[in-house]
Order: C-alpha cells, then sequence, then structure tokens
C-alpha cells in the first residue's frame, strides 16, 4: 500500500472532517484498486458544547474530555473508532443554526437508541431520524438481526 496524505476539509457550513488512511472495501470496488479514504476525525461544530457532549456520550457512548479554549470549552475524545471533537462554533467560525454536519449511525437497537437520545435531550423527527440538542439531523439504521 502506498501512503497517503492527511487533508483538513472545511466543508461551507457544515463541518471539519479530517481525512487519513487507504481501506478498500470489498463490497464497492474503487476504479483504482489501491485508493480508498476512511474518516478516521470527526470535528463537528456546535453551538450548545455541553448538552452536546453530555448527548453523544449517553447515547452513543463517545468518550470526551473538556479543554478550556478561548474562553469556551472543547470537547475531545473519541465515538467508536473514531476521533470526535465538539467544537464551539465561536472557535470554528461557524454561523449555521443547525445542520452543521449529518450522520448516519448504525446501532444495534433503533428503538433504545431513539429513547436515549430523546432522554438526553435529542428530538425525534421521525421512526429512524432524531435531532442532536443543536438541531443536527442524524438518521438510525439497524442492520442485521
Amino acid at each position: 500500500m502506498k501512503p497517503v496524505r492527511t487533508a483538513t476539509l472545511l466543508l461551507p457550513g457544515i463541518a471539519v472532517l479530517a481525512l487519513a488512511g487507504i481501506c478498500m472495501g470489498e463490497d464497492k470496488p474503487h476504479p483504482k484498486e489501491d485508493v480508498m479514504v476512511s474518516i478516521d476525525k470527526i470535528v463537528i461544530a456546535v453551538g450548545k458544547p455541553e448538552a452536546m457532549a453530555k448527548f453523544y456520550t449517553e447515547v452513543f457512548g463517545a468518550r470526551l474530555k473538556g479543554i478550556e479554549m478561548q474562553g469556551s470549552t472543547l470537547y475531545s475524545g473519541s465515538l467508536g473508532n473514531l476521533e470526535l471533537i465538539l467544537c464551539p462554533k465561536s472557535i470554528a467560525g461557524i454561523k449555521a443554526e443547525e445542520n452543521t454536519i449529518q450522520l448516519r449511525f448504525v446501532v444495534q437497537d433503533v428503538a433504545k437508541t431513539m429513547d436515549a437520545a430523546v432522554k438526553a435531550g435529542g428530538k425525534r423527527i421521525d421512526e429512524g431520524s432524531i435531532r442532536d440538542p443543536d438541531g443536527n439531523s442524524m438518521e438510525l439504521i439497524q442492520k442485521g438481526s
């Protein structure tokens, strides 16, 4: 395998994603057989850092630690195999009011996860969708049985 450079992309009004590495999915071959990018870090610009840290910790098991920065608290840690940073919008320079990112989570039980999300400050959109405390929509799916 060839080494791949790490790039940080700022998607206007959405979020910052750090992409790195090479992996090849067996089910989705890429035209260039030796290149496919995987995500190893997600930075979400947040308006309610404490509420968002509580939500991602209680619903998805994120392990986050508060770090004081520029008069605000940034939360950094992990979500599964990803590095997760919840960065106050004031630090990130993001002015969007909601949907600063959209995620899809594969969970063991959609109904239980939905209940946990509501208890942690989320708002139900429909049977498989929810908004986190900042208003970002996310999809919950259950694969296999």
